[in-house]
């Protein structure tokens, strides 16, 4: 597969730019349910730009904890799948905060349950993005088409440390934000002569770290135009961590593409979303595209290898998650 974009924003026909607003749908909520999985189908009527996600629900403290977590640890996993079985999503809660910084420049709102004895709200903030591309890339809402939201609840302990406290009324619940009056399927991607809508991916891998190496290994996949790479370093216990990874090269067919130690991301990221020294303990971001130029993507075709190497040290169970961000026709 070939994968060519239309440069430039979208041309819609002035007609239909005066009708075309977003408008949020409402759906079932996710119920939790303590280290299980659980699934809810988004409305299709619409093309979607973004489903806007809330966790929400209270922590009853009866002996005081000695510890909260980010709300967002609440959630294992969750992904996002068309058709039943092509996932469009598929990251760790852990990493949503972050990933929500990258697409939209800030970091999305939480509110932290308390440690007394009381009964204390949480509340926490994430989006989705469907559309990264400037309308080139909304998630088109064909009627024969499924979207389902699937959530892998954690529980209670990676929420609560210490002390007794149960969890009740925590729920997910998915605001789609969709497109009212657009076209369906005419921008973005080329394929065979014909315009459509492209489609954009955040799709997770994991690896351990289970010795020193210049040569640890991630297999990108082909036929893709990808916009960045997020990866997240995290040791024995679940902790993200600087002294994980070193150096980081991709390459693509046999040639060096990109190479920086892992100070130099670090460095890159302060500067590109405003994060203090402190910020952003074994997180590195790599883009490759300005904000609303889908365009510029990095294209690799069904004949060429791209892949990821680390040079990585600290090793034992450690491991390094790896998010692909990328567009497909």
């Amino acid at each position: 597969m070939s994968l060519t974009l239309n440069s430039g924003s979208p041309r819609y026909p002035r007609e239909v730019v005066s009708r075309m607003a977003l408008k949020s749908t409402n759906e079932n909520p996710i119920e939790f349910a303590s280290g299980a999985l659980r699934s809810e189908r988004v409305t299709r009527e619409f093309p979607i730009a973004r489903l806007e996600c809330f966790i929400t629900g209270q922590l009853v403290v009866s002996s005081t904890v000695s510890s909260v977590a980010d709300v967002w640890d609440l959630i294992d996993q969750i992904e996002v799948k068309r058709n039943g079985n092509e996932p469009v999503v598929s990251v760790w809660g852990y990493e949503l905060p972050y990933l929500h910084r990258v697409q939209f420049g800030h970091t999305p709102r939480q509110v932290q349950p308390g440690t007394g004895v009381a009964t204390h709200d949480f509340f926490a903030h994430f989006t989705l993005p469907m559309d990264v591309g400037g309308y080139n890339s909304l998630l088109d809402a064909s009627g024969d088409q499924s979207l389902d939201v699937s959530v892998k609840w954690g529980t209670l302990a990676d929420l609560a440390s210490g002390g007794a406290s149960t969890l009740q009324n925590v729920q997910l619940e998915v605001k789609p934000m969709v497109v009212t009056g657009g076209l369906a399927g005419t921008l973005g991607g080329k394929e065979g002569g014909e315009l459509r809508y492209l489609r954009n991916y955040m799709i997770g891998q994991r690896k351990d770290v289970t010795n020193v190496t210049d040569d640890f290994r991630f297999e990108l996949v082909s036929g893709r135009g990808y916009h960045g790479l997020t990866l997240f370093a995290r040791t024995t216990n679940g902790v993200l961590a600087d002294t994980i990874i070193n150096e980081v090269t991709i390459e693509r067919a046999d040639s060096r593409h990109v190479h920086f130690t892992a100070d130099q991301i670090r460095a890159l990221n302060q500067s590109r979303y405003q994060l203090g020294a402190s910020s952003w303990v074994g997180v590195y971001e790599i883009p490759f595209v300005d904000s609303g130029h889908p365009e510029h993507t990095l294209s690799i075709d069904n004949r060429q290898q791209m892949q990821v190497i680390l040079d990585v040290s600290n090793p034992g169970t450690d491991q390094v998650d790896l998010v692909s961000h990328y567009f497909r026709s």
